[in-house]
């Protein structure tokens, strides 16, 4: 499935006109261009660079890619490409041992010579012909074209492994553009005098693919290894058999040259630890990649239709005029890429949907995700966003595995891993202990947020109760005991006090309500006496109605892990109710 959806976008790209290599040829950084007349002889060796800036402002000098002749990946041995390699084959000549000079290396030059005069011994036309005369009558041996290539070398190390091609001097043109070779290389690609055998991906007759194709984006040297044909202990290779799984060379080109390029790509992937996660639209939509791209966190979508304006829109069914019925209904496609080891890689991760159906499982993500809180608060947060919720940030600690967690729940409308929400209910804890700024921002709404949205998804409360502010009809007990604790601090912080009941009880409140509250409803009493006209009222009421939900048995002893959540949403919910009151009051002052 995963190769066949690459093949398919592959064909798409195509048909699109995108950046992307024919079956048969490579984009290669090419830095150096041989310019070469119709008599075979070179007349300049041209830079091919441009200045690309970095980091920082900084500049750097990069080759340019062309897209070339490709005939596979070298092993071992002297094996020629066609039209674009480097100095060995092209001009004969290497660096020594230590690099300090220039030797001849007569057997690469002869085997790129011989394959060159075969391949273009019957083209008719004039870079042909100049290419041609160029390998008939290049000396390696001549001390000038020794000396030509050993200045070049002192100006640019590079050159001695630098890919180069040819051009005619008279016309400018390529050699290995000129629409009569290409012909020609593109017959010798497609007739193949191999056997043929049944493709499993295409269902037609064609030569197998047998080498592995370095993936480029990975580690370097990364290869895909398809199938096995032989046996690798005895180094051969047996096509006997139909029964084994069988890709063809055009297959495998086709499904790793998509690979290059979305892995080159700055939208259509992101990281996740070692993994490498890369996403596509079977229909090749700018607008659905740019939106799902932000879900990632790989960038903004666009200007017309970024994520949150899409989110509201589907919420509210408004129309996403920016997409058409087609694209709801297009396939999209996440693959996440690990190399097992140096040389391979292997498949971590592999999802697939239609795109209107992973933006409804996002929406409801975040209906879920929804809560009170500031007001610059984002309606969504990436899976790295929400997995830094749950880590300590002074500890290297790898969560590639809560992120990919994350990512599936939220793209599959599946359930939330709970040991992520666990370690946020632990992390909140911790952090209620540490310097002033980070308890004042231990309970904050992306970690609500996400126990609402696990509450909502994986336990038997009622949806309706689970509110994305302050519900005050809800009588479960945990949640009444979250807004006691809350209430109780806020009569410490209206007295003006040394606010500590957070740091001293929420922990243990949280878990054995029954042994703690006793202590925080005796201090809070105290703190609550010294309280003087309306605002005590307020207080002693808001008290009442909370204790008059709560059940005439004593406090529960322990609460469960879905009533430690209940604790901390009540907690918040109530506190954010005193946040929100206080500014409508502010808001009523100023305007009257």
């Amino acid at each position: 499935m995963i190769i066949g959806s690459l093949v398919n976008y592959y064909d798409k790209l195509i048909e699109d006109g995108e950046d992307v290599p024919m079956v048969g040829y490579a984009n290669q950084s090419v830095k150096y261009i041989l310019d070469i007349n119709e008599g075979g002889d070179l007349v300049d060796i041209v830079v091919n660079t441009y200045f690309e800036t970095g980091y920082k402002g900084k500049e750097t000098e990069v080759a340019k890619k062309l897209v070339v002749p490709f005939a596979g990946v070298k092993t071992s041995g002297i094996k020629t490409n066609f039209l674009c390699d480097d100095m060995r084959y092209m001009l004969g000549y290497q660096l020594n041992q230590d690099k300090s000079e220039i030797v001849p290396a007569g057997r690469h030059f002869e085997n790129s010579k011989n394959h060159h005069l075969e391949l273009l011994s019957n083209i008719e036309s004039k870079v042909a012909t100049a290419v041609t005369n160029f390998f008939i009558n290049w000396e390696v041996e001549k001390p000038e074209n020794c000396e030509l290539i050993k200045k070049r070398i002192d100006i640019d190390k590079e050159f001695a492994s630098s890919k180069l091609v040819f051009r005619l001097e008279e016309t400018l043109e390529l050699a290995h553009t000129n629409k009569e070779i290409k012909n020609s290389w593109d017959n010798l690609k497609t007739q193949s005098e191999r056997e043929k055998y049944f493709c499993l991906i295409t269902g037609k007759f064609e030569p197998l693919a047998r080498k592995y194709t370095t993936i480029k984006g990975l580690k370097s040297g990364t290869e895909f290894l398809i199938f096995d044909y032989g046996d690798a202990t005895k180094g051969t290779s047996a096509f006997s058999s139909y029964l084994k799984p069988k890709i063809s060379e055009f297959t495998e080109f086709k499904y790793t040259a998509v690979i290059s390029k979305l892995l080159s790509s700055k939208s259509n992937k992101f990281n996740i630890g070692d993994t490498r996660m890369i996403f596509w639209s079977d229909n090749n939509n700018y607008m659905s990649e740019s939106t799902m791209s932000e879900v990632f966190g790989v960038n903004n979508a666009s200007e017309d239709e970024d994520l949150k304006g899409v989110l509201e829109k589907l919420t509210k069914g408004i129309p996403l005029l920016n997409f058409t019925e087609d694209d709801f209904k297009s396939d999209f496609y996440i693959v996440g890429i690990v190399p097992t080891n140096k040389a391979r890689a292997a498949i971590r991760f592999f999802m697939k949907n239609n795109f209107g159906l992973f933006l409804e499982n996002i929406k409801l993500h975040t209906e879920r995700f929804e809560i009170e809180g500031p007001p610059d608060k984002k309606v969504y947060l990436t899976p790295w966003e929400l997995s830094q919720e749950a880590v300590n940030k002074n500890a290297k600690e790898k969560n590639d595995d809560v992120i990919v967690s994350i990512l599936k729940a939220i793209l599959t409308n599946d359930h939330y891993p709970t040991s992520f929400i666990s370690k946020i209910l632990t992390r909140m804890k911790a952090e209620l202990h540490g310097d002033e700024n980070t308890a004042k921002y231990a309970i904050n709404y992306r970690r609500v947020g996400m126990i609402k949205a696990y509450l909502l998804k994986q336990t038997n409360y009622p949806k309706e109760e689970i509110t994305v502010a302050l519900n005050n009809e809800f009588n479960e007990p945990a949640y009444l005991l979250g807004r006691l604790f809350a209430t109780y601090e806020k009569i410490q912080e209206d007295d003006g006090g040394n606010v500590n009941i957070k740091s001293n009880y929420f922990a243990s409140a949280s878990v054995t309500p029954a042994s703690i509250f006793p202590n925080i409803v005796k201090s809070g009493e105290l703190y609550l006496g010294k309280l003087q006209g309306g605002l005590k009222i307020t207080r002693e009421k808001l008290i009442g109605e909370i204790m008059s939900l709560l059940p005439a048995a004593p406090l529960p002893k322990n609460l469960s892990f879905e009533e430690q959540n209940l604790f901390v949403l009540g907690y918040y919910h109530q506190r954010q109710d005193f946040f929100t009151k206080k500014d409508n009051v502010v808001e009523a002052k100023e305007n009257e």
